[in-house]
């Protein structure tokens, strides 16, 4: 049998919560601070078109990986090692 938990609606304090700003800009709300947003974060920047983050870490991953094969091919310098004498 499925337990059906009602919990209690969040106050209008909880649902708004406390509120943070990043600088004294944001806080004013001054022009300048709202242009700069604009340039620093343009709409769609947070999202990859075509691809999602799980895809871009699985390429990442692998194109390291493959770096390190790569690099476990390289020949080191030899050395002849000669006796001491005369």
């Amino acid at each position: 049998m499925k337990r059906i938990i009602n919990h209690p609606a969040p106050s209008e304090r909880e649902a708004s919560g406390p509120r943070y700003w990043r600088s004294l800009d944001e806080l004013a709300s001054t022009p300048a601070f709202k242009d700069w947003l604009e340039k620093e974060f343009p709409a769609g920047a947070s999202t990859l078109e075509g691809s999602d983050r799980r895809s871009f870490l699985k390429i990442m991953a692998a194109s390291f990986g493959l770096a390190g094969v790569g690099l476990a091919g390289c020949r080191q310098q030899t050395r002849h090692l000669l006796p001491y004498s005369k």
